[in-house]
Order: structure tokens, then C-alpha cells, then sequence
């Protein structure tokens, strides 16, 4: 039952993600391994319905390197085709973001750098600091391979 959960979520959020209109029409392909195959395939229409996706199923392989947005679990990799128009709003979003975490992390560096100002400081903060850059840096990461992920 969880996997449905993750697959159906995994579209849903790809599509909330993409700032997608509901009643837009999307198609997309689940590349589902070993036993999130059959569960996948078992139970596919209730997947396209509850998800709202027009969602073909294949075993094994592995979704297109470029041009359509993807999610990935162990069990399994959903690639949704996205209208060029959606695509192009969606990588502004994201390289804005981009930049905003870049800013944030060097400003992080820059302050942990300072040795001067970090020994005035409580540890609890110089920690909290290191968390968040180390944060800033994971988000930043899985924004670059969002990017990477819609070149064309």
C-alpha cells in the first residue's frame, strides 16, 4: 500500500512542483524494479485516477536523461511529459531559487570562515550555522538536478 501511496504522491507533487493547471492533461511513464512492477501494473488504472496522470508502466530501464520532469524512489523512476511552455516557467523558478541558495551559502561560508566571530559565539549557534549551510547545500543540489534534469 505504500508504494501506491509514493508513486501516486510522486505525481502529484511533480505536478504541484511544476505549478501544473489540475485539469491539465499529462502523460508520463512509471520505470518500476522488481516488485513495485507488479504492484504498480496491478493496480494501475486506480493510480491514473487518483493521480491524474496518464501513466504507462514499464519494467525495469530508466527514464529520458532531458526533457521531462523526473522522480525517483529506489523502487522506482516517474518521468512526466511536461507542455515546453510549463517547462520554461518552471526553470525560472528554479534558477531564481538557485541563486538565492547560492547567496545564502556563501554567506554561510563566510561566516563560519570568520574564526574570530565563531569563537564568540554560543556553540548551539555555530552549529545551528552548520546545519543550515549543510541544508542550503542539499537543497541546492537537488535544485541543480532539476535543472539538469529539464535541458533540452
Amino acid at each position: 500500500m505504500q508504494l501506491l501511496q509514493d508513486i501516486i504522491g510522486a505525481a502529484r507533487d511533480l505536478r504541484a512542483d511544476m505549478k501544473l493547471d489540475p485539469k491539465l492533461a499529462v502523460s508520463g511513464t512509471v520505470y518500476a524494479r522488481g516488485f513495485a512492477y507488479k504492484v504498480a501494473a496491478a493496480y494501475a488504472d486506480a493510480i491514473r485516477q487518483v493521480a491524474r496522470v496518464n501513466l504507462e508502466f514499464r519494467h525495469d530501464g530508466a527514464p529520458p536523461a532531458k526533457g521531462a520532469a523526473v522522480r525517483s524512489s529506489h523502487e522506482f523512476d516517474l518521468a512526466l511529459e511536461v507542455p515546453l511552455a510549463q517547462t520554461g516557467a518552471h526553470r525560472q523558478r528554479l534558477e531564481k531559487e538557485k541563486e538565492q541558495l547560492e547567496k545564502n551559502i556563501a554567506n554561510y561560508r563566510r561566516q563560519l570562515a570568520d574564526e574570530t566571530a565563531t569563537s564568540k559565539k554560543p556553540a548551539k549557534v555555530v552549529e545551528d550555522m552548520r546545519q543550515k549551510l549543510a541544508g542550503y547545500e542539499a537543497q541546492l543540489a537537488k535544485t541543480e538536478s532539476a535543472l539538469h534534469g529539464l535541458t533540452q
